[in-house]
Formats: C-alpha cells, sequence, structure tokens
C-alpha cells in the first residue's frame, strides 16, 4: 500500500452548509447511499495535479452512524488546500455543528482496479464534465479574476500555466488532453479516408 485516503465528499449533513463547494471526506460526511463514485481517482482534490495512469486501486468501507456507547470512533481527517495568492494553507471549513460518527462494521475491501485508459483494443479518455469544469474555475479563479479567453490564453501558450499554479498544466490538467485530440481526430480522419 502506498498511499490511504478518505474519499472527497460534498453532501452535508441535515443542519450543516457547504456553501463554498469546498470538499470534506468521508470520516466528516460518509458516503450516504449505496452507490458512489470516487471523483478524485485522477484529480487530486486539494491540489491542481492529476494521479498517474495505470495505477491499481481498492476500496476499504466500513459502515458508520452516529457516535454511541460501545462503538469505535471515527478519526477525522481534517481536508485543506494551498491559496496560490498567499501561498498559505486554508482548512476546509463547513457551516453547521460536526457529527461525531462510529463504526457499525468492520472493514472489508473491494477487489484491485487498474485505473487505465487502455483495454486493447480499446483507448478511452473520460471527463466529470461539470464537476471538472467547476474545478478549472475555481483554479483560474484563484488569483481573484478570470480574464476573458484566459483559459484559451493558457492553454495556447505551453508552459504558463505555472502563473495559475507552480503545479498545474492546463494541458495535463484537463482529462481530455491534446494528445488524445490528436490521436482521436487521426484516426477518425483515416477511418473517413477508408470510408469514402
Amino acid at each position: 500500500m502506498i498511499e490511504e485516503r478518505p474519499l472527497a465528499s460534498y453532501v452535508a449533513f441535515k443542519g450543516q452548509r457547504n456553501p463554498d463547494w469546498l470538499a470534506q471526506n468521508t470520516t466528516v460526511w460518509p458516503v450516504q447511499n449505496f452507490n458512489w463514485r470516487d471523483l478524485t481517482l485522477r484529480k487530486k482534490r486539494n491540489e491542481a495535479e492529476r494521479r498517474p495512469d495505470n495505477e491499481r486501486v481498492r476500496y476499504r468501507i466500513r459502515a458508520v452512524g452516529k457516535m454511541a456507547p460501545g462503538l469505535e470512533p471515527v478519526e477525522v481527517e481534517a481536508e485543506s488546500h494551498r491559496d496560490f495568492k498567499t501561498r498559505q494553507i486554508v482548512q476546509h471549513t463547513y457551516e453547521g455543528a460536526p457529527i461525531p460518527l462510529g463504526y457499525l462494521s468492520p472493514a472489508v475491501f473491494t477487489n484491485v482496479i487498474d485505473v487505465t485508459t487502455r483495454r486493447p483494443p480499446f483507448t478511452s479518455s473520460f471527463t466529470n464534465g461539470i464537476l471538472s469544469t467547476q474545478f478549472l474555475a475555481k483554479v483560474l479563479n484563484e488569483d481573484g479574476t478570470i480574464a476573458p479567453g484566459e483559459l484559451e490564453e493558457h492553454l495556447r501558450s505551453p508552459g504558463d500555466c505555472e502563473t495559475i499554479s507552480p503545479a498545474m498544466s492546463c494541458r495535463s490538467f484537463m482529462i481530455f488532453s491534446p494528445k488524445w485530440a490528436v490521436v482521436f481526430m487521426q484516426r477518425f480522419t483515416n477511418s473517413k479516408t477508408r470510408n469514402c
């Protein structure tokens, strides 16, 4: 095991609010449904950076509920991010009183999952759509403003995304990167040529 980390979680309990849509994690707001998605599997939630492709992961799952006598307490892991204007670490907050949680069951583990874009003969690309857009807008706005055409300017100027974030490359951050666009366009062009 290289890294173990709770999943990002954005949905607060009744009586709490998350007005700035800052990620907490499942030690604060556990998954409140029988199905879930790991929205930060590839994109780190506290940095404008992506994890490498072709990683192997598995998930540890434990049922939790409100803390009660006899339960093992869930230790809260605080979430934070670096403010690129001040270069300071900012703790994520939410409105409402914290709700102490306790474990209701022992841990179970999923099978190991390969995180890859390649399943021969296929190569795939996926975007979380609106979530990716919201995150990119948040990164672009870290200096306090998003100028008209700012994203396009960054995409057309290789290497200048460091002005937004030292760790960020706009091209590598975006899931559907120009590299994949070129590959898909070449395949499309070749298939149209053969079919004409």
